[in-house]
């Protein structure tokens, strides 16, 4: 495990837990846990941006690129003993950016209708896409109070993160953390967390507050209690510094969907 600052690592999930996760229905013949399946033998996690939206990488000194030191420990931990391929960009060089979207905000459809436009590897047999994009605007009717910082669009495999969102909440080094623990987030609803196509080894499901786990110290946990259950849940969790933010319900889950 990589340790994180526990500075850096309290800020980032104070403001995790302000992330509005939209569970909107699509048409799809895979479901979100169909990733699980022996079938499936590869991952892929294409990423693009709106220009002006670019996603964090690497540092000023172009190292501790958190796609590598966040992102990827925690997909793996979700795929860990299933085998598969996993594979994802990591650098903007390898990512495309995209031009001409006038638009600043994004409903749902929106989002699908770029998806439809630009995502390059889609689903088959045995390989699930999943495409990510960082977008420069907000989510059409988002509270401002509470503006979202990153939506998963049911069982589409489709992830968008508002970059201004992530940008306006704190100093550029807490941004990336916060930026990673969005996307690991609504990347735990795409493939079925919490009890939102994958079946559960043991009940965690906050069934209150939508697709969310019951496990205060899991980033699958939606706290909304209040300012001071949220310092709370934070100080716990930073006393941790562990990468991994799954909890272990949740990792149970993925685990047992990957047995034969």
């Amino acid at each position: 495990m990589v340790p994180l600052d526990a500075t850096l690592f309290r800020a980032l999930l104070v403001l995790l837990l302000s992330t509005a996760c939209l569970q909107a229905c699509a048409d799809d013949s895979l479901t979100n846990a169909s990733v699980f399946s022996p079938q499936v033998e590869e991952v892929v996690v294409e990423v693009d941006y709106q220009d002006g939206a670019e996603p964090f990488v690497n540092n000023l000194q172009n190292t501790n690129n958190p796609w590598v030191t966040l992102f990827q420990p925690n997909i793996e931990a979700l795929f860990q003993g299933g085998n598969k391929r996993f594979s994802f960009q990591n650098e903007l060089a390898q990512m495309e950016k995209l031009e001409g979207i006038s638009k600043t905000q994004f409903s749902a459809e929106d989002i699908l209708d770029l998806a439809a436009q630009h995502q390059n590897v889609r689903s088959a047999t045995h390989r699930r896409a999943f495409y990510v994009i960082f977008l420069k605007g907000i989510f059409a009717g988002s509270d401002p109070s509470r503006p979202t910082l990153g939506i998963s669009i049911g069982d589409s495999g489709v992830i968008a993160v508002f970059k201004p969102v992530i940008t306006s909440v704190a100093a550029m080094s807490v941004q990336r953390f916060v930026e990673q623990s969005t996307l690991i987030h609504e990347f735990g609803h795409s493939v079925g967390l919490v009890n939102n196509g994958l079946p559960m080894v043991r009940p965690h499901h906050d069934a209150e507050h939508g697709a969310h786990c019951t496990n205060p110290n899991c980033v699958m946990y939606f706290q909304n209690e209040g300012r001071d259950d949220l310092v709370a849940f934070v100080n716990q969790l930073a006393a941790t510094s562990s990468v991994i933010l799954f909890g272990p319900e949740c990792l149970e889950d993925t685990r047992a969907a990957q047995m034969p």
